[in-house]
């Protein structure tokens, strides 16, 4: 129920602020709209208004505002029609879908910012370990300290406090008051050292249950809410992180954990589900669950109506750097086609999302709306709105407007590229999301 929930409303709020950003900007030019259509035919219901066709289409993957003339073929020379229109008119109506969607992220991350969405870890303002511990040696730090102040600020949150070593209006050195065993001590940080360990430092999460997901090997072996785990297998655990690793390295194997539940020692026999999970390369691995939730405290960090206006435009701008970095890579061939999704992933991904609750589910939406607003600009598939304005900008170009078959053969190379693309992506969901051809080979064995 998630999944399909988190799929309509996803898709579809996407695809109306896109479709509806063409519809808008082509009526106030002056361009007759035949047809405004949510999803694809076959039509689940329409009605007719005075001059457009409003329909609900059952293919729920995109939507269309077919103008008059908009078609090579239905091209009449009327003034309302599309191909009428002057070249900077027709990008102005092309450019309104990916601005619809640039504007639907740019609200769903302020909403996300003002009613609380970023929060901060609110466990006692505690250092963990951390992969690269040469630079907590360099700066003098010991997992476990626990943070007094930084530069004469109390220690609220562990992300909050190291923010605050970093803080370029203020002098250097940083100054950092820790205790360690009982003992205070202060260091100073250079501006090097406080960069390199503001974005290297973890909090100490401590290995205890806040949530046991229903139906899991947790629930089942009777692991409960508040329960903390102190060794697996026989070896200490002191840290979320280590639990979180020998889960998912456990390859499914039978997992003895040792619990401390209130003044009660017990020992729990689990094992765990293993499920896909597809790397960035790529490649898929298979990672222990046994479903359980960390019991990491955090609060709302709410933002000011200016800080958040600022801070949102930064954000969805974020969004597009990381949507370009992604892309080169992908051309370039440091990322493979692989990673790729079509509605299969998407769906999963919004039924998850979804489930995390109502912030989460806002900020998924904004990377959706700013993803399809970045890849229609793209010029690569001549048929979305970046192939249509660099097509009209040849024309602009050259003097002269396009002749039919032109635009009949640049429509039928678009729509190759895209079909392609889509026959990708939706291998990737069918093999690799849900492990169609694993699933059938497994089949077929139990058939011999």
């Amino acid at each position: 129920m998630y999944t399909l929930i988190g799929t309509v409303l996803v898709i579809g709020i996407a695809v109306l602020v896109h479709e509806l950003g063409h519809f808008i900007i082509a009526r106030r030019n002056g361009v007759r709209v035949e047809e405004f259509c949510i999803g694809f035919p076959p039509r689940i219901c329409s009605f007719q208004g005075p001059e457009t066709k409003y329909s609900i289409g059952w293919i729920p993957v995109g939507g269309f505002v077919k103008m008059a003339g908009e078609d090579p073929e239905a091209v009449s020379g009327a003034p309302d029609e599309f191909f009428s229109k002057s070249i900077p008119t027709r990008i102005r109506i092309a450019l309104a879908g990916p601005f619809g969607n640039f504007v639907c992220a740019y609200f769903c991350v302020l909403l996300y910012l003002w009613t609380g969405g970023v929060r901060d870890a609110r466990p006692a303002p505690v250092f963990g370990s951390i992969p690269a511990t040469e630079i907590y040696q360099e700066c003098g730090i010991q997992v476990g300290d626990r943070i007094i102040d930084v530069r004469g600020r109390p220690a609220e949150t562990f992300y909050g406090s190291v923010e605050h070593l970093t803080d370029s209006a203020d002098t250097w050195p940083a100054v950092m008051r820790l205790l360690r065993a009982g003992d205070t001590l202060s260091i100073h940080l250079d501006s090097p050292a406080a960069h390199r360990l503001a974005g290297a430092a973890r909090p100490l999460g401590e290995p205890r249950v806040s949530r046991v997901m229903r139906g899991g090997p947790a629930a089942k072996s009777g692991l409960l809410a508040g329960d903390r785990i102190d060794s697996i297998n026989g070896r200490p655990i002191s840290e979320w992180s280590d639990l979180q690793k020998t889960v998912s390295e456990s390859g499914g194997e039978t997992l003895v954990l040792g619990v401390v539940r209130g003044e009660e020692r017990l020992t729990v026999n689990l094992v765990p589900d293993v499920q896909s999970q597809q790397k960035e390369s790529g490649e898929v691995e298979k990672v222990g669950r046994i479903g359980i939730q960390s019991a990491v405290e955090t609060i709302p960090r709410r933002y000011g109506v200016l800080d958040g206006l600022w801070t949102a435009l930064i954000m969805v701008g974020d969004f597009i750097l990381l949507f370009f970095d992604v892309l080169w890579r992908l051309v370039t061939g440091h990322l493979p086609t692989s990673l790729l999704a079509g509605p299969v992933g998407i769906a999963q991904v919004s039924g998850e999302y979804l489930k995390q609750g109502f912030h989460q589910f806002l900020m998924f939406l904004a990377l959706i709306n700013a993803n399809l607003g970045f890849v229609n600009l793209l010029p690569f598939f001549l048929i979305t709105d970046g192939g249509l304005i660099f097509l009209f900008l040849i024309e602009g170009v050259r003097k002269r407007k396009m002749s039919i078959k032109s635009l009949e053969r640049w429509h039928q190379i678009g729509w190759a590229m895209v079909f392609t693309l889509l026959i990708m992506a939706t291998y990737n969901d069918l093999m690799i999301r849900m492990e169609l051809g694993e699933k059938i080979s497994r089949a077929f064995d139990r058939l011999k």
